[in-house]
Order: C-alpha cells, then structure tokens, then sequence
C-alpha cells in the first residue's frame, strides 16, 4: 500500500497506544522509570503486529500477563524516584500507595459499561435452560461466549470449527454431535457475516435445531 511505513503494523490503528496507556496507568507511568518495563515489549510487540483486533483490544484478557511485569517495574522504578529524591523518601511511596489503587475502579469505570454492573445478562434463566439440553459427556461445538458454560461437562470446541460426526477431524478437534450457538454472534472468531453464514449452513451438515431461547439456540446432529 502506498506511503505504508514498515512500523505501521505496531503503530496504528489508535487503539494500540489507547491499550499502552491502559497499560502504564495503574503504575502512575512510574513503571518506564526502570529498564525491568523493555520485558513487556516483545509479548506486546508481537500482539500488535497481528492483524486481529482481539489482540490489541483493551477488553481481552491478553494484557493479564503483563502485569506482573509492569508492578515489578513500577517497583523498581519507585526505588530509582527515591534514590533521586531522598527528601522524599518517605512520602512518595505512601503517595503511590494511594493513588495506583485508586487508578483502578477509575480505569474500570472508564472502560466498561456501568450498565453491566451488578446486573445479570437478560433472559439468562432461558439460555441456562437451553443449554441444559445438551447432555453431560457430550461432544459440542459451541460460540465463544458459550463455551465456558459447557466446558465442566462436556468435550467443546470452538464453533464455527466443527467437523460433524463420520467425517475425519483435524488432529485435537473432536467432532461434534452438539452445537450451541448465539443468536447474535460476535466477531469472534470469525467475522460476525461468517459467524451468521456457518450457522445457516447447519442445516445442510445434518444439524436440526432443538432448543432455543435466551438469545441462545442448541443444535442436535442426526444422519436421517
């Protein structure tokens, strides 16, 4: 593409300085104050280079490793503040106390709905009952979000990526004689278009749906 520079992948779109920032904020942007903070680089490095925004995004759980990283640097880089100022030694760790656990819930309410606060999913009863259907010990191919609900019972992979009963399934995937999906799909981790596409074509693989409610509907294999 004309006039794309080499660093364009880790640099843009905006949304990757917006996950830096969110980054370094809890730390009060001391953690740059000590070399330990070059260890994040690499894994963020490689996150940005990819071209899937789950990656980057502030709301994936990918940035929970890096933070183990960051404290230790924020650690290290108060020691080096102190070391600098000795007159303040004593009131700038207090002051830091104070204001990284106060960054939190304001960072928490900055980026996440306020609206989902204490409050559950609606119609959740309904899906719970939909998903009971499927049974304990059963192989299922369900959507992203879903999976989680399954997973202490039963054998799950990753819909759309479902190889139906007699067919020959890519090394690790079972098949499936289950699927449960939603009935709004988000974009993970195909396109929300193909989410929606490989749900209609459900049928023409054998899946006959036989429970839906709560935004949520469970499919059955049969070879009839």
């Amino acid at each position: 593409m004309a006039g794309r520079r080499p660093a364009d992948p880790l640099l843009l779109p905006g949304q990757k300085w917006l996950t830096v920032l969110v980054l370094l904020l809890p730390t009060a942007f001391l953690a740059l104050r000590s070399p330990l903070v070059l260890l994040a680089v690499p894994p963020l490095a490689a996150r940005f280079w990819s071209a899937d925004p789950a990656y980057w995004d502030v709301r994936q759980h990918y940035n929970a490793v890096l933070m183990p990283i960051l404290f230790l640097a924020l650690a290290d880089g108060l020691g080096r503040v102190r070391g600098e100022a000795p007159g303040r030694e004593r009131t700038l760790p207090r002051r830091v106390a104070l204001l990284v656990p106060a960054l939190v819930p304001v960072l928490a309410l900055l980026l996440f709905p306020t609206s989902l606060v204490g409050s559950a999913p609606p119609r959740l009863a309904d899906a719970r009952a939909v998903l009971a259907t499927v049974p304990d010990g059963a192989r299922v191919a369900a959507a992203n979000r879903l999976a989680p609900q399954l997973t202490g019972r039963c054998t799950v992979s990753l819909f759309p990526y479902l190889t139906r009963p007699g067919r020959d399934a890519p090394w690790g995937r079972p098949t499936a004689e289950w699927v449960a999906v939603l009935d709004r799909p988000d974009d993970f981790p195909l396109p929300e278009a193909e989410m929606v596409r490989a749900r209609a074509e459900l049928a023409d693989q054998g899946y006959r749906e036989v429970a839906a409610g709560g935004g949520v509907a469970v499919y059955r294999w049969s070879s009839d």
